[in-house]
């Protein structure tokens, strides 16, 4: 928890807007990097095809890792701090809302399937 508050802490909510389209670009390339990463993955695991199809889904919540390397990159790139931890905070709780969303929805999927 004190992570995540001193995380915070050192946000600037005011630098939000001026991020909007980097931090979709991000969140976009993440999200689509964790779906076709998953889905070659399961293909050369050999999954079945439900697996194929929702293992990326299950795979976008994001939590302490990724805030600690912002944490990290900002101390080592100072002129970048501002930048670096809005857009991976602000994406953190993005994906720690809509992740468990969609990580149940993915696993009820595949295990209909």
């Amino acid at each position: 928890v004190v992570f995540f508050v001193l995380a915070g802490a050192s946000l600037e909510l005011n630098v939000m807007r001026e991020i909007g389209l980097i931090g979709v670009i991000y969140i976009l390339c993440r999200a689509t990097g964790k779906v076709l990463g998953a889905r070659i993955g399961s293909q050369f695991s050999g999954a079945d095809q439900a697996t194929k199809s929702w293992m990326g889904v299950a795979l976008l919540p994001q939590a302490g890792v990724a805030i600690g390397m912002a944490l990290v990159a900002s101390n080592r790139f100072p002129e970048y701090r501002q930048l670096l931890l809005s857009v991976v905070v602000s994406s953190t709780v993005l994906f720690e809302i809509i992740g468990p969303v969609f990580t149940r929805l993915s696993l009820k999927r595949a295990h209909n399937a």
